[in-house]
């Protein structure tokens, strides 16, 4: 009936304005604001970022990881990891998202000096998404900056942002742990069971995390140059990032010959740094 002033509340009937045909309510007071989360399809993750709760996690693999971190004074809620959703398409079943580790024991605090990893990180790597839950990896992820870094190879993470977009869950990660050279006694341990990985160049055990809990942050993430896998720059600060506030007007590059934005086109900026709000 296009004379809604007939039948504008819905509680009267719950057939649509036009009784004569049984269809859905066609009443637009149910919100549809991505602010609600109240209907599938909404996207009201983007451009946040989440921080994994490990003190709802069960590390399944390597066994006695988490005593052995408390042993060594470096537990593992020290160690927050961060991620942050650019960018989605469900009609092609795909996303994208960065992620970081935070600095040591200071909740979810970014560190600004570790590089930011790009989900997918490659052509080989998982990219999956239907009905707001993601299954991605890339091939190497930093947790810290030490030489050598502590590192997860072959990360995967997966999980299903909740409706109301506040947090992920049901989430689990898998990769394969760096095992540093001065704590590889860990391998003679027999629930431990270390491997050859990164190409026959470092000894690694498998890690899997389940039942992760993401929480969204009041910040957005400050994307980082990512270090392209390989790269022998592991340097996390791009001359920039701090200057470059305004898109509108990119600084110059340092190498006049060589065209902006990035300063070092050696390491190139996988994620292009142009939605302010992904930034403090």
């Amino acid at each position: 009936d296009d004379d809604d002033s007939v039948d504008d509340d819905d509680s009267v009937s719950e057939l649509d304005d036009d009784d004569s045909v049984p269809t859905p309510d066609d009443d637009d007071s149910v919100p549809t604001d991505s602010s609600t989360g109240a209907n599938d399809g909404v996207v009201n993750f983007l451009n946040q970022m989440y921080c994994l709760d490990w003190s709802v996690t069960t590390v399944v693999s390597p066994y006695g990881l988490v005593d052995l971190l408390n042993f060594v004074g470096a537990p593992l809620a020290g160690f927050p990891l961060l991620v942050e959703p650019l960018t989605v398409d469900p009609a092609a079943d795909d996303i994208s998202l960065v992620g970081t580790a935070g600095a040591f024991n200071q909740g979810c605090a970014q560190d600004m000096t570790i590089p930011t990893v790009a989900f997918p990180g490659d052509g080989f790597s998982i990219n999956t998404y239907v009905d707001r839950t993601f299954h991605v990896s890339t091939p190497e992820f930093f947790l810290d900056v030490t030489t050598p870094p502590l590192t997860i190879f072959n990360l995967e993470l997966y999980g299903t942002f909740s409706e109301d977009g506040t947090t992920i869950v049901d989430s689990y990660l898998a990769g394969d742990l760096r095992i540093h050279e001065d704590i590889d006694f860990v391998c003679t341990f027999p629930t431990w069971n270390c491997q050859p990985c990164n190409f026959g160049l470092d000894l690694c055990e498998t890690l899997y995390v389940e039942n992760g809990v993401w929480n969204k942050l009041p910040d957005g993430m400050h994307i980082l140059p990512v270090v392209a896998v390989g790269d022998d720059d592991d340097s996390a600060a791009d001359d920039d990032d701090s200057a470059d506030d305004d898109d509108s007007t990119p600084p110059p590059d340092d190498d006049d010959s060589t065209p902006p934005p990035d300063d070092d086109d050696s390491t190139p900026l996988l994620v292009p740094d142009d939605d302010d709000s992904a930034g403090p």
